[in-house]
């Protein structure tokens, strides 16, 4: 348990829970006034959404085709100077089996042939729409938004 009724049984964590403790970590950290966390697909917050951010961090379905629409979406709704960041990018595309990547990337997690796990569907979602041209460290990623595109960024 962490002290707060958030039970955690060793090996098993339920979204539920993670939702939890994300909340908790924001109420403890002093930030819970500027953050609204929300559970959704980004199609559907953005289909409802109008605002432009300065500011967006995805942490959501590591398979290709929502890795990379969540992406897009988020694009599209960030300021120019604005950063965006993500997480779960093990390795970038030069760094991995693109076959076994391609073959892979609607599954969350994948393991290669020398015994590596990433996720398949955030390497090839990077790859395609930033070229692999992203800050990075400790496997979040992080771009800034330009008024020609983009450029890498480190945070």
């Amino acid at each position: 348990g962490t002290g707060d009724g958030i039970k955690i049984t060793k090996g098993e964590i339920s979204g539920n829970t993670i939702f939890d403790l994300f909340k908790r970590n924001i109420k403890y950290a002093g930030v819970k006034d500027y953050i609204v966390p929300m559970q959704m697909t980004s199609d559907k917050f953005f289909e409802q959404c109008s605002d432009k951010f300065s500011f967006i961090y995805i942490d959501g379905d590591h398979r290709y085709t929502q890795a990379k629409k969540d992406i897009e979406n988020a694009f599209k709704y960030l300021e120019v100077g604005g950063i965006m960041c993500g997480d779960d990018l093990d390795y970038f595309s030069n760094e991995v089996d693109m076959v076994l990547t391609k073959e892979k990337a609607e599954n969350d997690i994948t393991t290669d042939k020398d015994g590596r796990t990433y996720h398949p569907g955030v390497t090839l979602a990077i790859k395609e729409i930033f070229d692999d041209k992203v800050g990075l460290k400790h496997s979040v990623w992080s771009i800034q938004k330009t008024q020609d595109g983009w450029v890498p960024c480190n945070i």
